[in-house]
C-alpha cells in the first residue's frame, strides 16, 4: 500500500510498534493479572498482598544499605508479621533525598527511568523505577479505565502539569503520540489560555480527560459561560493530582455530560486506587500496600496514609510518607470487587498548630468550598496562617461586591470553632509550579 492510503495504516503501526516499547514485555503479565485479580474474594486479595510486602521487605533487607540498618525491628523477628512491619521507622521524602544512593539497589541507570512526585507538599522527589515497575503502574491506571469502558490506547487528553523542555520534553511528546494523547499543560498561564485549551479539546474529541480537577473546574465554568457544549461523547473525565471536591465534581459532570472518576496515584508509586462507577475508590492491591497512622488529635478524621510500592526493585519504598490523609475500609462495594476502599481526606497539613489547635480539615475546607455561592466556588483558597487562625484568599473579579462578606460568612459557618477568620482580597489565585492549585495552603506555601 503506497501514498496517502497507506499513511494512516503506516502510523497505527508506528503508534502500536511505540506502545509496545513503552509498555515493555512486563505488560503481557500486569495487565491480564489486574483484569482477574480485582474479582478475587478480599481475603485472598489481603494474603497475596502480604506475600508480596514479606518478599519486598527480605529483598531490601539483602540488597539496599539502607534497608540493612532501616530494618533493624525486622532482623530479630522470627517472622514478618504485620504488628512487626508497624515497628519500621516511616520512609519520608528527605530520607529518600539525603539518603538516595544508600536506598538504591544496583547501578544500571541505562534501564531505568525516572518518575517524578508533583510537590503539592513543597518538596518534589524524583525516584528511578525500571520498565517491569513501569508496567504494573500503567496496569492500573489501564484496570481503572476499562471500568468506565474505557482504554489506555483510546483517544486521551492529559492536563497534569507544565509542559517539559529539554529531552524530556521531546520523550513526552514522542509518548503521546504513540498513545494517541493530547497533553495541555496546565501552569501559571493555564487561566488566561483557558480558552484555547477548551477549543483544542474540542477538535481533538478525546475518549478520555485525564486532568488535575482545578483545571477542570475552571474550563468547565468557562464551558458554561460560552454555552459550550461537546462535539464527541467523553466516556470519562478522571481527576487525579489534587484532593477532588464536591462542587468541581458536579461542575465537571455538568458542562462535559459525563461521569466524572477519581484515580488515586503519585509519580513515585504509580495508581494506588481507582474509583468505579459505583463510587468506591478500590485500593490497587496489586501495586500497593496501604496503611494509615495518626497524623493529628485524637479525633481527627483519618490518618497519615503510607505506602509500601510492591514492585520497585530498583528504589525500595517501604513505609512511605505519601502526605495524604485517608480513611482505609474494607471490601463490600455493590460492583462485587474484593478490592478494599479508601476515602482521601487531601493533604495532610504541618501548618503552624504548637499545641494551640489543630490544622484545618478537608471536611471543613469542601464545606466551605461549597457552600459558598457558586461564582465563588473554585475562587476562595484557605491560607492557615498562624495557630486557629486563617486567611480566605478571595480571587479579585471572581464575583460581585459582597465576596468578601459573602465568603467571611460562610467562613463563620464552616469554621465554627474558635477559628480566627480574616477574609481578604488577592490578585489571583497561587498556582504551585506543579501547576496544580490547592485550596487549602499552610505553612509551606507562602500566598
Amino acid at each position: 500500500m503506497t501514498g496517502r492510503r497507506g499513511l494512516p495504516w503506516v502510523a497505527a503501526a508506528l503508534r502500536r510498534a511505540g506502545r509496545r516499547g513503552l509498555f515493555g514485555r512486563g505488560a503481557d503479565v500486569a495487565r491480564p493479572a489486574l483484569l482477574a485479580t480485582q474479582w478475587y474474594p478480599e481475603g485472598l486479595l489481603i494474603d497475596l498482598q502480604w506475600r508480596a510486602v514479606v518478599d519486598l521487605v527480605a529483598y531490601a533487607r539483602e540488597s539496599s544499605p539502607f534497608y540493612r540498618q532501616r530494618l533493624g525491628p525486622v532482623n530479630g523477628a522470627s517472622a514478618l508479621t504485620r504488628d512487626v512491619f508497624t515497628h519500621v521507622p516511616r520512609l519520608t521524602r528527605q530520607d529518600v533525598t539525603s539518603c538516595r544512593e544508600a536506598i538504591r539497589v544496583g547501578t544500571a541507570a541505562g534501564s531505568a527511568m525516572s518518575r517524578r512526585s508533583g510537590g503539592s507538599s513543597g518538596r518534589s522527589v524524583s525516584i528511578p523505577i525500571d520498565s517491569a515497575t513501569y508496567s504494573w503502574y500503567l496496569a492500573g491506571t489501564w484496570r481503572g479505565l476499562r471500568h468506565w469502558g474505557s482504554d489506555l490506547t483510546d483517544r486521551g487528553a492529559v492536563l497534569l502539569g507544565p509542559a517539559r523542555g529539554g529531552v524530556w520534553g521531546l520523550a513526552a511528546k514522542g509518548k503521546d503520540w504513540a498513545m494517541n494523547w493530547l497533553r495541555l499543560a496546565v501552569d501559571s498561564q493555564f487561566e488566561r489560555c483557558a480558552p484555547d485549551v477548551l477549543a483544542r479539546l474540542a477538535a481533538f474529541s478525546p475518549t478520555f480527560i485525564y486532568a488535575f480537577p482545578s483545571a477542570m473546574d475552571h474550563l468547565a465554568c468557562l464551558a458554561k459561560a460560552l454555552g459550550w457544549r461537546p462535539r464527541a461523547q467523553v466516556k470519562v473525565i478522571v481527576l487525579t493530582g489534587e484532593p477532588v471536591y464536591a462542587f468541581q465534581r458536579r461542575r465537571i459532570s455538568e458542562a462535559f455530560q459525563c461521569p466524572v472518576a477519581e484515580e488515586y496515584g503519585s509519580g513515585e508509586l504509580g495508581s494506588m486506587a481507582f474509583e468505579c462507577p459505583d463510587g468506591s475508590l478500590h485500593v490497587t492491591t496489586e501495586n500497593v500496600f496501604l496503611e494509615t497512622v495518626t497524623a493529628g488529635p485524637p479525633d481527627a478524621p483519618g490518618g497519615l496514609v503510607l505506602a509500601t510500592q510492591l514492585h520497585n526493585r530498583l528504589f525500595p519504598l517501604i513505609r512511605y510518607e505519601t502526605g495524604d490523609v485517608g480513611v482505609l475500609e474494607g471490601a463490600g462495594c455493590r460492583c462485587g470487587r474484593g478490592l478494599p476502599t479508601i476515602r482521601v481526606l487531601g493533604r495532610h497539613s504541618v501548618g503552624p498548630t504548637n499545641g494551640a489547635g489543630a490544622a484545618p480539615t478537608w471536611l471543613q475546607v469542601n464545606q466551605l468550598l461549597g457552600m459558598l455561592p457558586e461564582p465563588l466556588q473554585g475562587h476562595v483558597q484557605v491560607f492557615h496562617a498562624a495557630p486557629r487562625s486563617l486567611v480566605l484568599r478571595v480571587e479579585r473579579g471572581s464575583a460581585g461586591r459582597e465576596a468578601l462578606a459573602d465568603t467571611a460568612a460562610v467562613g463563620a459557618v464552616a469554621f465554627d470553632d474558635g477559628w480566627r477568620l480574616e477574609t481578604v482580597e488577592a490578585e489571583r489565585l497561587l498556582r504551585l509550579p506543579s501547576g496544580k492549585l490547592p485550596f487549602l495552603l499552610d505553612g509551606r506555601t507562602t500566598p
